[in-house]
Formats: C-alpha cells, structure tokens, sequence
C-alpha cells in the first residue's frame, strides 16, 4: 500500500495542513514540538486504530472537534480515503478515492475487517499491535523491551512473533478434550436408560396385532347403524317441514283476517268526512264575493292610513322650517356687519408693519456685510495658527530624534565597554582550553580503568565458579574425576584468586585518583564552556556596534532635514501678511509687530542651521567626540527654533485677541437687529393670520346664505306636496263602511275554508283504501286454499312415531361408538409405545456410533495436543535464530565492529567480543547508550523485514544516541533492507539521510497559525 496525502485539522499544533507523501523514502525534519511525531501518531489512530495516548489532548488546544483524513493506494490498485474525527464528534468513516462515495461500512467491527483486508494483514493480527511494536515504534520506546523482566520481555517477543499462539492452543484444547470425556459419560447413561424403555417391546407387539381385527369389526357395524340413522333422519326432517309451513300460513290467514275488517272500518269513517267537508264548500262558494270585497277595501285602508301619516309629517316639517328660516335670516345680518370692520381695521395695521419690516431688513444685510469681513480675517487666522501647529510637529519631531540620538549613544557606549570587558576575559582561553584538555584524558583513562577492573572482577567470578566446581578433584567441564590433573586443584585457584583480588584492589585505589582528579577539574570544564559562550557573545556585541554606526548615520545624514528652518521663514511672511488685513479690517488700534526682533530670531535660527548640516557633512567614520559635538549642534537648533516660535506665537495671540473682542461687539450689534426684525416679521405674520381668519369668517357666512336659499326651496317644496293629500280623510271613511258591510261573509268564508279543502284529500284516501281491501281478500282465499292441501299430507301421530325410532337407533350408535373409541384408543396407546420403543432403538444405534466417534475426535485431539506443547518453544527458536542472526548482520554493518550479538532463550540481548585476547559477553543493560540504541535498532530492523506484509515503515528518531558514523552506517542499510517497501518514514533532526532521501518535508511552528510547510 502506499499514502499519497495527510490532512490534519486541529491536530495538536495542526490548524490545517495537508501533506503529500511519494513512494520511497519520505524524510520529515523541524524542531522540538514543530509536530514531526504527531504525523506518525495520525496515521497510526486513523489507518492502524492506534490510540495516540489521551484523545482529548490530541485536539487543539481551544477546539472542540479534531480530524485526520488519510488518502492511501490499497494493494488493489483503488485509491480510497479514510476519516477519522475525535473530540466533541467521535467517527471513523471511509469514501471510495475516484467517486467520493461513502463505502457501506459502520463502525469499528466493519471498518477494522476491511481495513486488514486493504493492507494486507492477517484478520487475527491486532492492528494497534502491529503498529506499536513493528510497523511505527514511537520515539523513545526502540529499546524498552529489552529492558524488562525475562518473563515480560519473553511473553512480549511470542506474542510478537505468533508463537505465544501455540501455547494458547495447548491451553485451551484442554478444556475441549474434558468436554468430549464429559460427553461420552452422558451419551452412555441415555443409552442405559433407552434399553430400560425397550425391555417389554415383543408383547406390546403382540397385543397390537389382536386387537386390530377386532376394531374393523366394530367399525363396519358403526357403518351400517350410521345408515340407517341417517335415512330415518331424512324421513323426520320432511315432516317437520311440512309442520312449520302449515303453522306459519294459518298464523298468516289469521293476520290478512284482522286486516280486512281494519280496512272496512276505515272506508266507513272517511264516507262520513266526505259528506261534512262537501257541505263546508257550499258554504265557502255562497260568502266568497262578500270576503273578498272586504280583503280589498282592507288593504285599501291600509295605505290611505300610511298616506296620513305622511301628510302629518309634512305639516309639522314645514312649521319647523318656516321658524328656522326667520332666525337664520336675522343672525346673517348681524355677523355680516360685524366682519366687514374687523377687515378694514386689520388690513390697515398689515401695511403698517410690513413697511416698518422692510427698514429693519436693511439695516440687518449693513451688519451681516461687516460680520463677513471679520469671519475671512478669522479663516486667514485659522491658516496660520494650523501653520504654527505644523511648526511645532516638525520641533517635537527635532527632539524625539535627539532622544533616539542620545540613546544610541547612551548604548553604544555601554557596547564598547561590554566588548573591552569580554575580550579581558578571553585572554585566558588558550591557557583553560590546555587544562580542559588535560581532565578530558583523564576521563578516557578512567574509562579504560573501570573497563579492566569489570574485566577482573568477571575473571574474578570464574575463578571462584571453577574452585567450586573443581573441588574433589572433579573436572569443571565433565562434573568427573579429572584424568589431566592430579589431585586437589583447590589451592591452584585460591592463589590465582588472591592474586586477582590484589589486581582489583589497584585499579579500584588508581580508578578512585582519577576521579578526585576529574571531579576536582570540572570547574575547568565548565569556565572552559563559559568561555566559549563569552566568544559567541563577542561577535553578537560586534554585530550589534555596526548595527548602532548605520543608524547613527541614518538618523544625521536622512532623518534630520532642513525643512525646520524654510517653515521659520514662512511663518515670518505669514506674519506680516496677517498684520496688514487687521489694520485695514479691525478698528482697534493695535501696536505694529516689531520686525526687528523677529527678523534676528529668524538669523539665529539660520545660522544654528547652517553649522550643523557643515557638521554632518564631514561626517565619516562615526566616534564619539564627533557624536557628542552633533548632539550639541541638535541642542542649539531647538533652543534658536523655539525661541522664534515664542515671537511668532505672542504676535498670533495680540492679534487674535483684537479679532475676537471686535466680533464681539459686531455680533452683539447684529443680534440685535435680528431680534428686532424677528419680532416685527412676528407682529406681520399674527396679522396675516388674523386676516386669513377673518377671511374664513366671511366664507362661513356666505356658507349660511346658501343655506338659507336652500330652507326656502324646501318650505316651498314641501306646500306643493300637502296639496295632494287635502282628499285622505273622506277616503278612509269610505272605506271602513265597506269593511261594515261585508264583515258576516268575511268570517263564515274563514271558518269553513279549512274544511272545504279537505274534499280531495279524503276522496284519494277512500280509493286507496278501497284498492287495499280487494288486495287482501285476494289473498285470504289463495292462503286457505294451501292450508287445505298441507293438511292432507301431514299426520302428527306419524311424526311422533318416528321420533322415538330415532331415539332408539342413536343410543345404539352411541354405544358401538363408545366401544369402537375405547378399543382404538387401547391401540393407540400401544401403537404409541412401539413407536417410542422404535425411536429409542434408532437413538441407541445413533449414540453408539456419537461415542465412537467422540472417542475417535478424542484421540486425534490428545495428539494435536501434544504437537502444540512442542511446537511453540522450537518455532520461537527457528525465529530467534534467524532473527538473531539478520540482526547480528545489521549490527556489525551499522557499528562496523568485529563483535557477535546474540538473541538467547529468554529474548535477552547479549553483545560478544573479544577483550584483551579473551572473549568477552555482556548483557543488553550493560551496554553504552549507543550500543544499546544499536542492539535494539539491528532488531526492529530484522523484524520489521521478516513480519511487516503491510511494506509500510516509520522511524522517529532512530538515531538517538548513535555517533557519527552510526548514524551514516544506519542511513545506508535502513534502505536496503526495506528495499521492497512501498514507503518509509523517517523523522530526525540529522542530515545523515537526506542522500537516501526521495521527499523532505520540513515542518515549521508558528504560534499563531500552528505548524506549517516550510
């Protein structure tokens, strides 16, 4: 598999960074906490589910909700992409590379499977395993295994390896082989128990065979009685059908019967009420002139009251206009006569206000003419205080720079002496770099004390080992008598131990000098290292007084201008100019500027300008005698620039004041005349406003005039219309004499008209009624002709008899029914005893052969058992040995020494070599830093050849603790034994891998955005 690219948002120092790998090697470099491990850590939690130590601390700092997005190539030639986001939002999701599609995978159980699938591992390899121990050991932890217990580091390293598998499977197959015997023992009991079950199984046979023939007797007999039942049955439902037919007809000939006398009844009451309502129309026909005269003379009546009504309402209507009409009349007049004097009078004191008004405006536009004046003498005032303000920028521009001047030089003075004092102080390098150099030979010859007194010590310990081992005169090698040597070598040993002892005892008194000695010089060490930081030191202070030298030019040759004094000249001329326009303007008398006094302010400012630009001008190489005699020339500058500012300044403010006191009084004046004409403008518009109401009066009059015209039309109306009402009274009393008249027609015609209506009515109900009655009798007859003919064939004293036939045939039937259960519920039984008794015999035939082969799985089992038990230990040795011997190979090609490193029994590392003409082994914790890193590398290395199927390696810092050529020896190799890897990830601070490199991605760390491409 290969990774193309990695995207990190709000990984530990990530913001958000995408990274591009390539096949082959991939080198990552950047300072301490630039984020080169959490590239690693990343790839491992989102491809491997490798959990990078606490969750929580991998999002950055102040967000909620981290993730990584790894895009690989799979073994398949796909690309997919692969996002894992933890945090607030916990999810582990992967999309289709080409189409982006989401693949149907949910949560870890499915994602871990086909992940395994996709890098080409075992899916009973742990991937978080695999990837801390084999495929990215993290930085630091390259020789912790080695480090622990033998137990610890022998279950570590089978695991590793697989073989703890074996062990496993010895372990756990033994429960299994218990669980068969278990079996076997339960198979044998059920097999007892079913042969109990079988014991009576030829008699219940025999029992089964009499009684069926006895059963087949019974049925045929049940047969023929069912017959016979049956045709009875028939013969007995027949009758009682005709039964229950005549019985309903005879209750339905009954019923038709009561109908008939109903209908009868009927026919003779609506006769009677035809006759009454016949007679009630006669008299309706005879009264209907008379009530039909009335109903019209009464509706007449009714509108001639409405006509009166209405002449009423029109008399009193004209009375109430006529009175209203003479008192409209006469208010008119009045308010009429009123209103034209109020026009004149007010009319009169309009003019006379409007030509005091117009005066006032004159007078107003004089003052205002002499407000302008003084208003651009103000703007030209204005002008020049903002020029006066820009002078005194540029001065306090002037005298910050002088603040910076003198700083500088402040500082570069205190340089100078810092660079004296430290050049005193190495002036005695040489003579501590000599001593320094002499304690570092003493540490060497420690070392090489403390390497021949381990060595006597470890002779020391086989001495005494063989003194043991020899006593008796026993060989130490055969543990028999020995046949080289005679007698007791006891003695041999002891002289050669005592002598051995005296060696230790010298080294250790000569090993103890030196380190007084080293321990009494390690002051020279660190005034040595001291020293060396004062040199580094030295050429800062250096860099720092050439840096000081460019700025004090810039500042004298750039930064001050001669702009301050062109700005001093200006304001003079500004001056003067100012003077002119506020004697012409301002009646105040005012004193004339003393140009003199200002003119010399002006040369002095000059002349103090001239001499410092002659003295930067000279200015080279930069000291401090010139230095001072500049800052004096700045001093001078300011004090003669200033001085001209005060002249200048005391002039603006004399004249200023003059302007302002004369505005005073032209604005008090115009004030003035503006309240006067605001308030004769007022006194004009109340009158305007009198007169425009005055107006509104005149109108609403004129209003009530047409009202009036409009009274008077109404009045005359309404006199026309009361001549046609003059006939209404005798109309009425015409008409309630024909009410009179016709009154006795009127209610008789209302008190029969009811009834007389009701003669159609009753003649429909006599013919329905009639239509009914010969409907009924129709059906009387035909029911009494089927009573007679049902009658004929029905004879109760039949139906009895057969009754009790029936009764008789079912109890027999009932008994042989009885009997026929009872025997077939015997067979029953018994046919259910030989089935059981049968299926016990298939079942104990079955168990017998479940035993023999329990017992056949039971014996193939054991020797697979035994297999494992032996397998596991001589697999861990053909892995070791092999191991072993690869990484003894990469050891001696990265150290590039003449030495063997063994992997023994119990995962221990042991380096082997040859010491002053003798072997010499020592042990993983024995070994220097480097040795160890070394050990531990050859190892990873051999075992990241022999189990990485994944092609996939990370090193974090392989070459902590490795010298130089280790670390260019390692460059070489780590390549070629990944020769056939996809790609590998080194991360390091050294340049010993960049030739081997095929992508350098440097890491940068910015506080702000977090860590970035370089």
């Amino acid at each position: 598999m290969k990774i193309k690219r990695l995207r990190l948002q709000n990984i530990k120092s990530y913001q958000d960074q995408t990274i591009t790998f390539y096949d082959g090697v991939n080198f990552i470099s950047g300072v301490n906490g630039a984020g080169k491990s959490t590239i690693i850590e990343s790839i491992g939690y989102a491809l491997f589910d490798c959990k990078p130590g606490t969750l929580a601390e991998f999002v950055r700092y102040g967000a909620k909700t981290g993730i990584i997005t790894v895009e690989f190539e799979a073994g398949d030639g796909c690309l997919y992409k692969v996002v894992r986001k933890l945090g607030s939002v916990s999810s582990w999701i992967v999309y289709d590379g080409e189409s982006g599609a989401e693949i149907d995978l949910h949560g870890a159980s499915d994602i871990k499977p086909w992940l395994k699938d996709s890098l080409g591992i075992e899916q009973e390899q742990d991937l978080a395993q695999l990837f801390n121990d084999v495929v990215g050991v993290s930085q630091g932890t390259f020789t912790a295994p080695f480090l622990e217990t033998p137990a610890n580091r022998k279950q570590k390293f089978n695991k590793m390896l697989k073989v703890e598998a074996f062990n496993e499977a010895y372990s756990k197959t033994r429960e299994v082989v218990a669980a068969i015997n278990r079996m076997i023992g339960e198979q044998e009991k059920i097999k007892v128990r079913l042969e109990e079950r079988v014991a009576d199984y030829e008699r219940v046979k025999a029992e089964a065979e009499v009684l069926t023939p006895l059963i087949e007797e019974l049925q045929q007999q049940v047969k023929v009685k069912k017959d016979n039942l049956a045709v009875k049955i028939k013969e007995r439902d027949a009758l009682r059908k005709t039964k229950i037919e005549l019985e309903h007809i005879l209750k339905k000939a009954d019923i038709t019967k009561i109908e008939l006398e109903n209908i009868e009844k009927r026919l003779g009451e609506l006769q009677g009420n035809l006759v009454k309502a016949m007679e009630a129309a006669q008299k309706t026909a005879a009264a209907q002139a008379g009530y039909r005269a009335y109903l019209v003379a009464q509706k007449e009546l009714a509108e001639l009251e409405q006509k009166r009504e209405a002449r009423d309402q029109l008399t009193k209507r004209l009375a109430d206009l006529t009175a209203e009409l003479k008192a409209r009349e006469a208010a008119l007049e009045a308010e009429e006569k009123a209103l034209q004097g109020q026009l004149q009078e007010t009319a009169k004191a309009a003019a006379d206000k409007l030509k005091q008004l117009q005066e006032k405006e004159a007078q107003v536009e004089e003052a205002r003419a002499k407000n302008e004046e003084l208003i651009a003498l103000s703007s030209c005032l204005e002008s020049f205080q903002q020029q006066l303000k820009s002078g005194d920028k540029k001065s306090a521009e002037l005298a910050e720079t002088r603040r910076r001047i003198n700083d500088g030089l402040a500082k570069w003075t205190e340089l100078k002496a810092r660079i004296a004092e430290t050049l005193q102080k190495l002036a005695h390098e040489a003579e501590v770099r000599k001593e320094a150099e002499g304690i570092k030979v003493l540490e060497k010859e420690l070392e090489a004390r403390r390497i021949a007194l381990a060595s006597l010590e470890q002779k020391l310990h086989t001495l005494e080992e063989n003194q043991r081992n020899t006593a008796g005169g026993q060989c130490p090698f055969l543990h028999s008598p020995c046949q080289n040597v005679g007698g007791d070598l006891s003695k041999y040993f002891a002289e050669q131990i005592k002598d051995v002892k005296r060696q230790i005892e010298a080294e250790n008194r000569q090993a103890g000098e030196l380190a007084d000695a080293i321990a009494r010089g390690q002051y020279i060490i660190q005034a040595l290292e001291n020293l060396q930081k004062e040199q580094a030191a030295l050429q800062h202070l250096k860099d720092e007084q050439v840096k000081y030298l460019e700025a004090f030019r810039i500042y004298f040759q750039r930064s001050i201008k001669e702009d301050l004094a062109e700005t001093s000249r200006h304001l003079l001329e500004q001056s003067r100019i100012v003077l002119e326009k506020v004697a012409a303007k301002v009646s105040k008398d005012i004193s004339p500027l003393p140009e003199a006094r200002l003119d010399g302010a002006e040369g002095e400012v000059e002349r103090a300008w001239a001499d410092y630009v002659s003295s930067v001008s000279s200015l080279g190489q930069v000291e401090e005698d010139s230095l001072n005699r500049l800052v004096q020339l700045l001093d001078l500058v300011l004090e003669k620039t200033e001085m001209f500012y005060q002249t200048v300044v005391s002039f603006y403010q004399e004249i200023n004041g003059a302007t302002v006191e004369e505005g005073k009084v032209r604005s008090a004046a115009l004030g003035q005349l503006l309240g006067e004409q605001q308030a004769l403008q007022k006194q004009l518009a109340d009158l305007d406003n009198k007169l425009a109401e005055l107006e509104k009066q005149r109108q609403i009059l004129q209003e009530a005039a047409r009202g009036i015209e409009k009274l008077k039309l109404e009045q005359h109306t309404t006199e026309q219309v009361l001549l046609n009402y003059q006939e209404v009274d005798a109309e009425i009393k015409a008409r309630q004499a024909v009410l009179a008249s016709n009154q006795a027609a009127y209610e008789t015609y209302m008190q029969h008209r009811e009834e007389a209506e009701r003669v159609a009515g009753i003649k429909a109900q006599l013919e329905a009624e009639s239509r009914l009655l010969q409907e009924k009798q129709e059906l009387y007859e035909g029911l009494n002709s089927k009573i007679q003919v049902l009658s004929a064939n029905f004879r109760e004293e039949t139906l009895v008899e057969l009754e009790k036939t029936l009764e008789e045939l079912q109890i027999e039937l009932a008994k042989a029914e009885q009997l026929l259960l009872e025997r077939g519920k015997a067979l029953q039984e018994l046919q259910q005893k030989l089935l059981a008794m049968e299926m016990a015999k298939e079942e104990m035939a079955a168990i017998t052969a479940r035993i023999g082969k329990y017992q056949a799985v039971k014996e193939l089992l054991e020797y697979i058992r035994s297999v494992f038990n032996r397998a596991g230990e001589r697999v861990a040795a053909v892995y070791r040995e092999y191991l072993a011997h690869e990484a003894n190979r990469l050891y001696r090609e990265v150290a590039k020494e003449n030495v063997t490193l063994e992997w023994r029994e119990d995962y221990e590392l042991v380096l082997a070599d040859s010491h002053q003409g003798r072997k010499r082994e020592r042990s993983f914790r024995q070994l220097s830093g480097g040795e160890q890193m070394t050990a531990a590398l050859a190892v990873r290395l051999a075992l990241l050849g022999q189990l990485a199927r994944v092609k996939l390696g990370f090193f974090d810092e392989p070459t902590t603790n490795l010298d130089v050529d280790r670390r260019g020896n390692l460059a070489q190799i780590i390549p070629r034994i990944t020769g056939d890897f996809d790609q590998l990830f080194v991360i390091s601070h050294d340049d010993s891998f960049d030739a081997m490199t095929d992508n350098i991605i440097q890491l940068q760390k910015d506080q702000g955005e977090g860590t970035k491409l370089a």
